[in-house]
């Protein structure tokens, strides 16, 4: 605004805020960023399993084999255990891609705690200690526990390694009754009642930049070799896909404290199940093993054959669909690939006689779930379906059952 000489004496303009845009742009960008990694962790997760099917699988028949004084057992064992290493770092990559195989039950969460303390304290060594605080009678959750597990594992030796002098980590759980001012709980959670698992430790804590940044995927801060980075992304993967939330407090110098939220269900806990055998039922079917990858079909008919099948071998659904039309007797189960599965099981049906066409079926995949399968038009319940990679006692016994 200028006066009658042309001099400015005032001025008007508006101002708009874009924090909360650039924000949202961010976090866009990191969404798109971590679909990308998904989709290329998932793939690799599925080829993984494949290989590891073969190395932990060959590694457990030689073990077998081999008299217990020989010199290549040692060798043998190492490998084995560097197979099972290999097949908990897949199973990360494949919770962080939404391509695990997850079995929710319901958990009393203070009980699962409870039974891995003595674990978890095996594993952190002599100069941490572990204190518990948790809360009886705590609703109960809906929750796959193997993962719920490998959720507090990651966080206490995440704890464990803030401490490199040693501290103290504290595991608790209680209720929290989230309402919509979030007194309780972290903005953007639904309202109503949660159980919330806290690992808190005496370490060297974070500052804002590492906070910000510490659930991304392949973002770490251990030193070269010693993490992947993959623990938190898939802590965080796992929660939301259980409908709850996961918060951190930090402050450098002052130790950091992780709470996850759960969300509580009308539900009893489920009565413990009995434990498998220890060895399978030697097996007189015959049985046609479906699979595309050469090194994983020659292996499980090596281990079929060794637990008594008869054992027929197709590489792909138009050598089975050829091979069950005249197969005697029946083969029981096939083994399926995915992308087969539907296709393959829809002509056997019209082309096999009777009793073939009412042959039992396995399903195996070191990729996809039961789920996504079923979403192809096939209704897979979890008896029926076998997570790669799998040991010889577990192909062994559910081919037999």
């Amino acid at each position: 605004m200028r006066d009658r000489h042309g001099q400015i004496v005032a001025f008007a303009g508006i101002a708009h805020d874009v924090t909360e845009t650039r924000r949202f742009e961010s976090e866009l960008r990191q969404l798109a960023k971590t679909e990308a990694v998904g989709r290329l962790a998932g793939g690799l997760a599925h080829d993984f399993n494949n290989m590891l099917t073969v190395i932990d699988g060959y590694s457990e028949l030689l073990l077998m084999k081999l008299p217990s004084d020989s010199p290549d057992r040692p060798l043998i064992t190492e490998i084995h255990r560097a197979g099972e290493r290999a097949a908990e770092l897949a199973m990360q990559l494949m919770v962080f891609s939404r391509k695990s195989m997850v079995e929710p039950q319901v958990l009393d969460l203070s009980e699962v705690v409870g039974a891995d303390i003595e674990m978890l304290t095996r594993v952190i060594g002599d100069d941490v200690t572990i204190e518990t605080q948790l809360a009886p009678g705590l609703g109960n959750v809906m929750a796959d526990r193997p993962q719920l597990e490998q959720v507090l594992v990651n966080l206490v030796l995440n704890a464990r390694d803030a401490m490199p002098d040693g501290g103290r980590i504290t595991i608790g759980t209680t209720a929290v009754t989230v309402d919509a001012s979030h007194a309780a709980g972290p903005q953007g959670l639904a309202p109503g009642e949660y159980v919330v698992l806290s690992v808190a430790d005496t370490g060297h804590g974070m500052d804002k930049a590492t906070l910000a940044r510490i659930f991304e995927p392949f973002f770490t801060t251990k030193g070269s070799g010693r993490g992947t980075g993959l623990g938190l992304a898939m802590l965080q993967t796992f929660v939301m896909q259980s409908g709850g939330h996961v918060d951190v407090a930090s402050e450098p110098g002052q130790g950091s404290t992780f709470r996850v939220f759960l969300p509580t269900v009308a539900l009893p806990v489920a009565a413990p199940q009995g434990q498998p055998p220890g060895d399978a039922i030697p097996g007189t079917e015959s049985i046609l093993v479906v699979e595309d990858d050469d090194a994983v079909r020659i292996y499980t008919e090596a281990v079929l054959k060794a637990a008594g099948y008869d054992v027929v071998t197709a590489a792909n659904g138009a050598d089975a669909l050829a091979v069950a039309r005249t197969c005697e007797p029946p083969a029981r189960p096939p083994h399926l690939r995915r992308r087969h599965a539907r296709h393959w099981w829809q002509r056997a049906g019209r082309a096999v006689p009777r009793p073939a066409a009412e042959a039992k079926v396995l399903f195996t995949s070191g990729y996809t779930p039961p789920e996504a399968v079923s979403r192809r038009g096939l209704t897979i319940p979890p008896s029926q379906f076998l997570q790669k990679p799998h040991c010889r006692r577990r192909l062994a016994g559910r081919s037999g059952r």
